[in-house]
This record gives structure tokens, C-alpha cells and sequence, in this order.
């Protein structure tokens, strides 16, 4: 039976996402079944593969050509030409609306097993990237595990006791400025400084009225 190069190649591309979302979601299960399979798959890349093999990859090929074929819906140059027609973009808005509570769930469930750390520390990666900011996120992450090792700590800005578990951390230098995603920008700073600076310079948030110690 011949081939299909178009349906061969397609086919590849689904086994190789396919293969992509098994390593994300089950690694232990992807990792058995390779070792288990490893022989054969040597075998059959040097074409000594036996002819049940051969059979069965013939086999899966045909069938793929024939739900190409009864799907057109689901192929990719099909999508490519109707993506932006009203008719389609309506389509992918009423999936979106049904399936919209489910995946709020999702994230609320998600994000709640993440500390409140652990999210503003990917809120700030965001950010940085977005200014293109350079990172430095091993030394930020060393940087605040010594800080919430202690039970208070001194404000950067005005020098007032602050216990760690409400303090903030704050850029120096706002990103938004052009400052560094990396701890050598970074201090530790009572709720009230760091809720009125926002994303001054220190020059511009002291012109403002706030007083704080000389650098």
C-alpha cells in the first residue's frame, strides 16, 4: 500500500505533540514505555523492523488519511483558512463561554497551591520580561528566603521594624525604568513605602512628600 507524504507528514506532527503533552502530564509512564520499547525502536529506524511492525504502521497510516479526509475540520490548512471568518470566531467563542467556569476553576485550584510568594515572584519574572529586563532569579529567590528567615526586618527606605510576613519587595530602580530584574535592585520595605512609591524614582517619590532616610 503507498503512502501519502502529505498524510506521513502530518501524521508525524500529531505523534511528536502527542509525545510532547505525554512528557508533560504522565513522565514516569513516558519513561517506562520508552525503555520498554527501546530494541524496537533501534530496529526499526535501521529498517530491520518485523513485518507485524511494518503492517501496523502501514495500517495507521491509512486510517489517519481516512479521518483526515472525514474530519477537515480538524486539519491544519483547513484552520488556517477559516480562523478568521465571523462564523469560526464565533465558534471559539461560544466553546470558550461554555467551558469558561471549568477553567476558572482550574487556575483558582492551581494558584492556590502556589504560595503568595511563589506568585509574585512569577508576577515580577512577567513584568521583567515584558520591559525586557535582565533576571537574575537564583540570587532574587536566595535573597528573599534570608529575608523571611528572620522575624522583622528594617525598612530600605524609611528604616521602620517590619515584620516579614507583611513585608515588600521592592525595584530600586522600577522596571519600568529600566531597572534590573536581579537582587542587586532589590530590597525589603514596609507595605506604606513601597504602596507610595509605585513606579517613581526615589528623586521623584521624595519631591512628592515622602520622607525618607538619606542614602
Amino acid at each position: 500500500m503507498a503512502t501519502d507524504p502529505e498524510a506521513l507528514k502530518e501524521y508525524r506532527e500529531r505523534r511528536r505533540l502527542a509525545v510532547k503533552r505525554s512528557t508533560l502530564k504522565h513522565p514516569e509512564t513516558l519513561r517506562a514505555y520508552l525503555e520498554r520499547t527501546k530494541e524496537q525502536r533501534r530496529l526499526f529506524r535501521l529498517g530491520k523492523a518485523g513485518p507485524a511492525s511494518q503492517a501496523a504502521r502501514v495500517k495507521r497510516l491509512a486510517y489517519f488519511k481516512a479521518y483526515s479526509k472525514a474530519h477537515p475540520e480538524r486539519n491544519t490548512a483547513y484552520y488556517q483558512r477559516v480562523k478568521d471568518t465571523p462564523a469560526f470566531k464565533a465558534r471559539v467563542k461560544a466553546i470558550n463561554e461554555k467551558t469558561r467556569e471549568a477553567r476558572l476553576a482550574y487556575f483558582r485550584k492551581y494558584n492556590a497551591a502556589r504560595t503568595t510568594e511563589e506568585n509574585r515572584l512569577k508576577w515580577h519574572r512577567r513584568r521583567a520580561l515584558k520591559k525586557g529586563a535582565s533576571i537574575n532569579l537564583a540570587g532574587i529567590k536566595e535573597f528573599i528566603r534570608q529575608v523571611k528567615a528572620k522575624k522583622e526586618i528594617r525598612c530600605y527606605y524609611c528604616e521602620k521594624l517590619t515584620p516579614t510576613k507583611g513585608c515588600h519587595f521592592d525595584h530600586i530602580v522600577p522596571l519600568a525604568r529600566g531597572g534590573l530584574h536581579a537582587v542587586e535592585n532589590l530590597c525589603a520595605t514596609c507595605p506604606t513605602c513601597n504602596n507610595t512609591k509605585q513606579n517613581k524614582t526615589i528623586a521623584e517619590w521624595q519631591r512628592l512628600g515622602q520622607q525618607v532616610l538619606p542614602l
